[in-house]
């Protein structure tokens, strides 16, 4: 039975989304489609092939409580995301200024710049170029000054990956095919490769979805189907080589060449479903379990008190000794039944996998608090779709697009976690907004005719 409600998820996710297509208003770049994604992955492939386990764990009541959840989820969900009010809140909101897409360009060229100075200076104090490049990867884990080091290089990998889009997105609206589009191309191409050498599943997810915004998103049209079944297949088999062989990625070769091809496509099947007897008692199913079998009789309802953490993690502990974690704290209380993988972080506190969309919420208040969270995540989708799509000739709407799109995966995974991680960005895209700028023109009139 418990298998059933993992399916369920994939019948509710498959037909909303064919509905938006039969219809015309499916849309690439919505974050819904990455939600829809998270759930199937949590919930439909690592909900259904870890069932037997997580019930000898926690119990089969448990087990089908979070499917049902799951399945309410992804129903609430779709709901929100057909409300008629989404679309009135957006026609409400004021339009983005209008920017100079050749002021965007040259930003995107200079972050890129800005961000490769930056990260000479990291190689030089790890030691040079091939001490870094032998060792180097973003997501390991470390401490001390290598911690340090290791959080530079991720926030330099970002603004690149911001520059490429930038400079992409500004030179097709410029409808430019001179040496800047070539280079803004070239350049997004071995990014690209530079993510899948660095081992980042999901920057390197997020990169792909990136560049087809940037090249499809301001001709009001989704991406050939060809182009996203292409895509799809590229990123199903380059992610799970990422996380079965990432360590060996390093002294500028993947060192591929001794792992036979009946190996990788084994590794590559185990990842999308794991075997029954290689349980993981960190997989994010493992925590919403872990959260319904223990909210709220063991540990009450947090009641949205967590959301404090999105003002007192800016703070640095040097300048607030006592500095209180409100998120780290109550999900210190989970963790620590969860057994498994975790660790203990500097502020003394258990950390592990994410939640998901179902534990988090849960864990704010049971079933009500998944059936609102899921209604306000379909309206806020479908908000940021209607806002941005009115605008598809705007690089500033493109931007935002591009930011928010794969936002909609690590919803599914911790919701509104990404916005700590748009937070330490947030100056530099407000400044850089306000320096690309188009100046002296209304932002509820039309564009200006764009110069072949």
């Amino acid at each position: 039975m418990s298998e059933l409600w993992g399916i369920l998820v994939l019948i509710v996710v498959m037909a909303h989304v064919v509905h938006l297509v039969d219809t015309g208003r499916w849309k690439f770049f919505s974050p819904l489609n990455a939600f829809y994604a998270g759930m199937i992955v949590y919930f439909t492939l690592g909900y259904s092939s870890q069932c037997d386990w997580l019930r000898q764990r926690y119990g089969a009541e448990t087990v089908n409580m979070v499917g049902m959840l799951a399945v309410t989820a992804a129903l609430c969900v779709m709901i929100g995301y057909g409300s008629r009010g989404a679309e009135r809140t957006a026609r409400a909101l004021k339009p983005l200024p209008e920017f100079d897409n050749r002021r965007v360009m040259i930003a995107g060229f200079a972050w890129i710049v800005i961000g490769h100075i930056c990260q000479a200076y990291v190689i030089s104090r790890s030691g040079g170029f091939r001490a870094f490049f032998s060792t180097f990867k973003p997501d390991s884990q470390a401490s001390g000054s290598a911690s340090v080091l290791i959080t530079l290089t991720t926030t330099f990998i970002y603004l690149m990956t911001h520059g490429a889009f930038l400079a992409v997105i500004a030179t097709g609206l410029l409808k430019i095919r001179t040496a800047a589009r070539t280079m803004a191309v070239g350049y997004a191409a071995f990014h690209g490769i530079y993510l899948f050498y660095t081992g980042s599943r999901s920057r390197t997810m997020d990169f792909a979805a990136a560049i087809l915004i940037a090249f499809y998103f301001s001709s009001r049209k989704n991406p050939p189907a060809r182009v996203l079944i292409a895509a799809a297949a590229a990123i199903l088999v380059a992610v799970p080589i990422q996380r079965a062989y990432r360590h060996q990625f390093k002294d500028f070769s993947l060192n591929l060449g001794k792992v036979s091809v009946p190996e990788m496509i084994q590794n590559i099947r185990d990842s999308y479903w794991l075997p029954e007897d290689e349980p993981s008692y960190g997989s994010e199913t493992a925590v919403a379990c872990a959260v319904v079998r223990n909210v709220p009789s063991k540990v009450p309802y947090n009641y949205g008190r967590m959301t404090g953490e999105f003002v007192t993690r800016s703070v640095p502990r040097a300048l607030w000794s006592g500095k209180i974690y409100p998120a780290g704290v109550a999900w210190d209380r989970i963790y620590r039944r969860l057994g498994g993988h975790g660790y203990v972080n500097k502020a003394g506190l258990m950390s592990g996998p994410a939640p998901s969309f179902v534990g988090y919420w849960y864990y704010w208040g049971g079933w009500i608090a998944v059936v609102l969270g899921g209604l306000a995540s379909g309206f806020l989708f479908k908000v940021l779709d209607s806002y941005t799509s009115a605008q598809a000739d705007n690089s500033g709407a493109a931007f935002m697009a591009r930011i928010f799109c794969y936002a909609g995966f690590t919803h599914a995974t911790h919701p509104f976690d990404f916005i700590h991680m748009l937070l330490p960005m947030l100056p530099v895209f407000v400044l850089t907004g306000y320096l690309c700028m188009a100046r002296g023109r209304d932002p509820a009139a039309p564009p200006e005719a764009v110069r072949q």
